[in-house]
């Protein structure tokens, strides 16, 4: 591979200056090692540089919900390692490492920790799948976080996803929900996919629902 590698925010700014947004974004490959080179990855992507690839080069843990991504459609390769999540989402839909996506490819990575939220939609990947996306594809991905919505009545969140906006396509391969869906006043929620609206395609190869627990209403 001759891609150039990205460690921080100083070698990405002097790195795009050499390309258009296009030949920057095929011709680099952010390097993940910690909070403050996911913070670089984040402001990257929301500056429009949306299809970039990055790898985790270890284990990370998030301990804020701000670290939250939007718009991303690249490619997120976990390379086996695990994102440990402390997300507290107060009132914000879609809470998720990934709030929303236009498209994109997740694949080898492992979601821990919890993600606790007071509004609808929270997934333990992504949060919302925009109606405009691209596919998206998870592969080899296993969620074992704890998430809990403090939401009274249609809380509408998922395993790995909160809702799929109408025309989206989502494709499973070789994923695994062990964690926990937690929320005792909450209903309408789901082991994958929260919501599906009109019009979603979703795909499933060699999967498996099996929580640790699941104290919340599944029923729609």
């Amino acid at each position: 591979d001759l891609r150039t590698l990205i460690h921080t925010q100083a070698e990405w700014e002097a790195f795009k200056t050499l390309y258009s947004k296009d030949e920057a974004t095929k011709n680099s490959i952010l390097v993940l090692k910690d909070e403050n080179s996911w913070e670089v990855f984040k402001k990257i992507v929301e500056s429009g540089y949306t299809k970039v690839t990055a790898v985790m080069a270890n284990d990370i843990t998030l301990n804020d919900f701000t670290y939250r991504i939007n718009g991303f459609a690249g490619e997120f390769d976990g390379c086996g390692h695990t994102l440990t999540l402390k997300y507290y989402s107060n009132n914000i839909e879609s809470a998720a490492p990934f709030r929303a996506v236009n498209g994109g490819y997740f694949h080898n990575l492992t979601v821990a920790g919890s993600i606790t939220s007071t509004a609808k939609f929270m997934g333990g990947l992504i949060g919302l799948v925009n109606y405009d996306a691209s596919a998206v594809t998870i592969e080899n991905c296993n969620i074992i976080a704890t998430l809990t919505s403090k939401v009274n009545g249609d809380a509408s969140s998922g395993g790995f996803i909160g809702i799929m906006e109408s025309g989206t396509t989502v494709n499973f391969k070789n994923c695994s929900f062990h964690g926990k869906l937690q929320g005792n006043k909450s209903n309408n929620n789901a082991g994958f996919v929260g919501v599906a609206v009109s019009k979603t395609t979703i795909n499933f190869a060699g999967c498996m629902f099996d929580p640790e627990s699941l104290p919340t209403d599944m029923t729609h």
